[in-house]
């Protein structure tokens, strides 16, 4: 209907015109169809399923990692959540504490079939250098940082759709910061793509 209008059924009234832009996140069958529809219409980007990186170090709370990874997983059963680190010690506690708040939760089905998925789990990288660059090539939509000297850190990532730097910038913060029509990149396409700004509504005319 936005793409290509709607007529009335002589085919003599316009009912709705087709829209210049096809805007806003959604589940797969949404960022499905958008793709579908690039070159008829213009999209802002293809956003959703919901995916979160953690890059955490042994200096982050295993509880606080853990209720993030589930914020997102809780959104789809094919939600990535994603937990990059350099301590085992790390992994073994926050799938602990996984296992306990899980199960206290409303849609634990849906959030242990997304954390269970192949789309999620836990990477051990050599050191965080390392997991910086793991984060940089999965070009996660919202990714977070629990590690000491974040905002140092935060600086060598180029590719994300958000960024949110250590224990006290939880994903669902910003998400509220933001307003709830905001659309991030998704599947590595924060590559390709930026965050919907205002100006993906105008177009820009060079006079000479």
């Amino acid at each position: 209907m936005f793409a290509y209008g709607v007529k009335s059924d002589d085919g003599s009234k316009i009912i709705s015109s087709p829209v210049n832009m096809v805007t806003g996140p959604g589940n797969i069958y949404v960022a499905a169809a958008k793709r579908a529809l690039r070159g008829i219409v213009a999209i802002d980007s293809e956003a959703g399923p919901t995916e979160i990186a953690i890059v955490a170090d042994q200096s982050a709370d295993a509880g606080e990692v853990a209720a993030d990874l589930i914020s997102q997983a809780e959104h789809d059963t094919i939600a990535a959540a994603v937990l990059i680190t350099n301590s085992d010690e790390l992994i073994n506690k926050v799938r602990k504490e996984l296992e306990e708040r899980v199960a206290q939760t409303k849609h634990r089905e849906r959030i242990r079939t997304a954390l269970t998925g192949a789309q999620s789990g836990a990477v051990l990288v050599r050191d965080i250098q390392q997991g910086i660059d793991v984060a940089n090539a999965y070009a996660a939509e919202h990714l977070e940082l629990h590690l000491e000297n974040a905002r140092q850190w935060a600086k060598k990532i180029v590719n994300a759709g958000a960024v949110f730097i250590g224990r006290y910038s939880p994903v669902s913060l910003g998400d509220y910061l933001a307003g709830s029509n905001h659309v991030l990149p998704t599947w590595w396409l924060r590559l390709p793509f930026q965050r919907t700004l205002g100006s993906n509504f105008f177009t820009w005319t060079p006079l000479y």
